[in-house]
């Protein structure tokens, strides 16, 4: 289930290997990715290829990914030099892009619209505005610090995540908490799921993902 965001991740990964394997000059690497993401996305979509593969692309997230680096490019030339006024501007266009978000699931509306665009650029906008924050956020905060933990352990998480709900709502669930009509039940079905999923999440984090990126570490860039 997670192969149509895995398969342009993947893509995206091939990308930059071959960006950085053939570009010395570092201040390349991103500009030499971005462009062939831009002019891959402009052929497959003038021309009718009629492939599968191509198709898949065609209707799936890599724009998505040059939004991210397009918000890298916005850090790294604002030098993080932004006005006060404009702060406020980002964090309320975060905010709207957060109700368009959940207004766009809850009525359908818009979604005549490809996904990169009715949630792409509002993800944009709601990640932007985080990022503006970030040096009034007091990192010591545990709440902040769970945070933290969670955005390091979110790949694990992204990768593990139907499993350990599908094992909830096809075996716990069904044995001990059937399906019903009683929304405090299913709504306690939700935040327990919740928080299995980042339970177990950080743990995959602490003693499978760490030590393993340690030791590739070591290996490949000896620190």
């Amino acid at each position: 289930s997670l192969g149509w965001t895995l398969n342009n991740e993947m893509f995206f990964y091939l990308i930059t290997f071959i960006s950085i394997l053939f570009v010395k000059n570092k201040k390349y690497i991103i500009p030499l990715c971005l462009s062939f993401l831009v002019i891959f996305l402009i052929i497959i979509n003038i021309f009718n290829f009629n492939n599968y593969i191509i198709d898949f692309f065609k209707n799936g997230l890599l724009p998505e990914f040059i939004y991210g680096i397009l918000l890298y490019y916005f850090w790294e030339f604002s030098k993080n030099n932004i006005k006060k006024s404009l702060k406020y501007f980002y964090v309320l266009l975060g905010l709207v892009s957060l109700v368009f978000m959940i207004y766009t699931d809850v009525t359908g509306e818009y979604k005549f619209f490809h996904r990169y665009i009715w949630r792409g650029i509002p993800a944009l906008f709601f990640v932007n505005s985080f990022l503006v924050l970030e040096k009034n956020i007091n990192i010591n905060n545990k709440i902040i610090k769970w945070g933290i933990k969670m955005g390091d352990a979110s790949y694990g998480m992204y990768l593990f995540h139907p499993f350990i709900i599908f094992f909830l709502i096809r075996i716990v669930y069904k044995k001990f908490i059937p399906a019903s009509d009683i929304f405090i039940v299913e709504f306690f079905k939700l935040i327990f799921a919740l928080y299995a999923v980042s339970m177990i999440s950080g743990f995959i984090y602490d003693y499978i993902d760490k030590p393993i990126n340690k030791f590739l570490r070591k290996i490949f860039l000896n620190k």
